[in-house]
């Protein structure tokens, strides 16, 4: 048995059902204050109202069905006695949870409540409508989105804890703004003025005190109810966990002691900070994902452009070459015509003028070849200085952004544009030399139509002599 392995909800269970108590064997009857639910909601069919003690503050859940709640309306804060069953479940808290299942309203009377808990209860069920401000949230917006939030700390005169809080606090103090104040919370109306004029100057504000005798002025109604009208957030940091008193059921937040407070305000910039850590990290990975993505598709772009050019070029290049076998062909075989016919036949001329205008034709053709692909290129390198200045508009916008969300980033963005400007200037070589080649062909035009000239002067020449 001692090797035996529970699990939490396993272990509840066992003592769940292991507890047994004789009031539960049969019905009881419970007599007490009765508070009704302050949300008024149905859960399970059942409203989970209270019976509480005339005289303390010990509470009892009755679970009120929809029929006897009807029976008890406006009978809040009236002394009533019930018939039910007892029941109780170890709670996933490790609780007990000890209610009674009403089976039917006994009777009705007038509870011997004073006049201030009554006041207290109706100041309970304003706060429960109103609603708590979530404290913690608030701090987390403001710390995250850069804003320093203004804290006001309300310590008792001879208070002897604000060491120990500041010792909690650690750093806090460099991303939340405290501001002290003292005041002497046995003077109630001293304490209701303090927190009066700094309600609305605050993103919130600390009711700080240590434990021991005197915390019954943090039962006082007119204190409690300046705190549930109060535009700030209200924080009690009052007394020790196990010391009760009203002021802990109506503040916004509540902390068990000075030192806690403090240990609260560490650790919620502690955890801000290493959440911004974290999406500064996820913002430098997006922002280098991005470039990177830009340089791949830019890359891929200009590869395909440089195919394209070198296509173009290496299919001028043998177009130019197949245009100088044929002309040095066709003049082979005029040089062969001319030796071999010395005459002055009809025949030898029609060849002379039809081999003449092939000549003439095939210039003409290899022209037309020429002006096309140097469109071509043209083309190719207008693209490719289209792109270029599209990826440096791009890169530009993408560099601002940045550097407006982070400036810390600054220095890995001008390493980025750097080597981008260092791709552009590649890509302006490459073009240097698709110019190079450009020239190099135009060069090469000029020779072809030498050759022809030399060629058309010498049949010319044939042809004078072939009349004379």
């Amino acid at each position: 048995m001692n090797n035996e392995l529970f699990t939490p909800a396993s272990l509840l269970t066992c003592y769940n059902s292991a507890l047994k108590v004789n009031v539960e064997s049969f019905p009881v009857s419970v007599k007490g204050i009765y508070r009704p639910d302050r949300m008024n909601k149905l859960y399970g069919g059942v409203y989970y109202d209270r019976l509480t003690e005339e005289n303390s503050k010990e509470e009892l859940v009755i679970k009120v069905k929809p029929s006897q709640r009807q029976e008890l309306c406006g009978k809040a804060e009236k002394l009533i006695t019930v018939n039910g069953c007892v029941s109780r479940k170890v709670r996933q808290d490790s609780l007990i949870g000890v209610s009674v299942d009403v089976l039917s309203v006994i009777g009705i009377e007038d509870s011997k409540i004073s006049e201030e808990e009554r006041k207290f209860w109706e100041i309970q069920r304003r706060k429960a409508q109103s609603g708590k401000k979530d404290v913690c949230l608030l701090f987390k917006n403001m710390l995250f989105s850069g804003s320093k939030p203004r804290v006001a700390l309300l310590w008792a005169t001879t208070s002897c804890t604000r060491t120990e809080f500041n010792n909690a606090a650690g750093n806090a103090a460099q991303h939340i703004e405290f501001v002290q104040l003292d005041s002497s919370f046995s003077n109630i109306p001293q304490t209701v003025q303090a927190l009066k004029e700094v309600d609305g100057k605050y993103d919130a504000v600390a009711i700080v005190r240590g434990g021991g005798s005197g915390l019954e002025v943090f039962n006082n109604n007119e204190l409690l109810e300046t705190v549930v009208s109060m535009k700030s957030a209200v924080i009690s940091a009052v007394g020790h966990a196990e010391e009760k008193h009203n002021l802990k059921l109506v503040a916004d937040l509540v902390i068990d002691t000075p030192t806690a407070l403090g240990k609260f305000f560490s650790d919620t910039t502690e955890s801000v900070i290493a959440e911004k850590a974290k999406s500064k990290a996820a913002l430098v990975a997006e922002v280098r994902k991005q470039f990177a993505e830009q340089i791949e598709s830019q890359n891929k772009t200009n590869a395909k452009l440089q195919e394209q050019l070198k296509a173009a070029t290496e299919a001028q290049k043998k177009a130019d070459e197949q245009h100088s076998l044929q002309v040095k062909n066709l003049q082979k075989q005029l040089e062969e015509i001319t030796k071999s016919n010395q005459g002055k036949d009809k025949a030898n001329q029609e060849q002379v003028k039809k081999l003449t205008d092939e000549i003439s034709k095939l210039n003409e053709t290899h022209k037309m070849q020429t002006q096309n692909s140097a469109k071509q290129i043209e083309e190719l390198q207008k693209q490719l200085g289209e792109l270029n200045s599209k990826s440096a508009k791009q890169m530009e916008q993408l560099t601002i952004g940045f550097q407006t969300q982070q400036k810390a980033l600054s220095e890995q963005v001008s390493m980025m544009q750097k080597e981008a400007e260092l791709r552009i200037k590649d890509i302006s070589e490459k073009n240097s030399e698709i110019e190079k080649l450009r020239n190099a062909q135009t060069q090469g035009v000029s020779k072809s139509t030498l050759y022809v000239a030399c060629a058309a002067s010498l049949l010319l020449g044939i042809i004078v002599s072939l009349f004379f």
